[in-house]
Order: structure tokens, then C-alpha cells, then sequence
């Protein structure tokens, strides 16, 4: 039987899509206030989402708020926040870049071009 993939959500917070991706900052924070949510000052690496604080244990219930009220023609999305996600995919850009860095230098004397191969292999290890 093979594992399942386990989120790790985010106690607290949520993530909302906006219709335009073009939404500014300004307008996410006033949109929050309107219905009683505040703007995370953290910014979500991963898309155009935005990051709202919640109280703990109500995420669900705010990203229903979000989904169902007056303005809700605005929002495209609103999901729980899954930090393990979010790891994962801050892993794989720091290895895609360590490749990329290896690729472009690819006639790097055979000494170097080991060492980085060692550092690539290392920092693998880290996340078996």
C-alpha cells in the first residue's frame, strides 16, 4: 500500500485567489477588512495568492466568509494554507537552481564540478 500525501496546514491563516490577477496589496487589505480579516505583511511565494489571518480553528469557517458574502464576485479562490507544500516546493527551486548554476558552468574543472555534484548530493540527503 503506498503513503498518502499528508498536508500540513497552517494554523491561522488561509489563502485567497482574487478574480484579477492584477489585485494590488491595498485592495487585498481593505477587501479583508470589510469582512473582519486581516492581511498577512508575509508574502506568498507560490502564486498570486494572499495570505489572511484567522483565528485558530476558524480557517475553514473564514474561507467560507471569503467564499460567500457581498463581495465574494471578487475572490476566484480561498483554501487552507499547506505549509508542507510549500517546503516541497521551496526545495525543488533551491535544487532546480543548483542544477541551472552546474548546467551553465558545465566546463568547470572536473575538482569543482565534484564538489558541486557533493553539495548537490548533501543537500538531498537532507530530505530523505
Amino acid at each position: 500500500m503506498q503513503d498518502k500525501y499528508t498536508p500540513e496546514y497552517a494554523k491561522g491563516e488561509i489563502l485567497v485567489l482574487f478574480k484579477n490577477n492584477n489585485t494590488s496589496s491595498e485592495f487585498a487589505s481593505e477587501f479583508g477588512k470589510r469582512i473582519g480579516y486581516t492581511l498577512s505583511t508575509e508574502t506568498y511565494n507560490h502564486g498570486d495568492y494572499y495570505i489572511y489571518k484567522t483565528a485558530i480553528g476558524k480557517e475553514k469557517e473564514a474561507i467560507t466568509h471569503f467564499k460567500n458574502n457581498k463581495y465574494s464576485k471578487f475572490v476566484e479562490s480561498a483554501c487552507l494554507r499547506d505549509n508542507k507544500r510549500e517546503t516541497r516546493w521551496s526545495t525543488l527551486e533551491e535544487l532546480i537552481s543548483m542544477i541551472t548554476e552546474l548546467n551553465d558552468n558545465i566546463e568547470l574543472p572536473d575538482t569543482i564540478y565534484s564538489q558541486k555534484i557533493k553539495e548537490i548530493i548533501n543537500y538531498l540527503k537532507k530530505f530523505k
